[in-house]
């Protein structure tokens, strides 16, 4: 994904969405977030909260 090549992945289909519900068969699935693999409960729910997360960064110090 980082290098932009899943459109070439067999299988694979991307959509642009603010929210999205996930259903699979059975009550629990393996789920993979940020490479960290765990089990879940069905269904799943995603959503995007905008400015949700706050990034602090260093102030640039002007050029002499």
């Amino acid at each position: 994904a980082l290098l932009g090549r899943l459109n070439q992945a067999k299988d694979f289909d991307s959509f642009c969405v603010s929210e999205a519900t996930i259903e699979a068969r059975g009550p629990r699935q393996l789920v993979s977030t940020d490479g960290e693999v765990s089990s879940r409960q069905i269904p799943l729910h995603y959503r995007i909260r905008p400015r949700a997360s706050r990034v602090l960064v260093p102030e640039i110090e002007p050029a002499d």
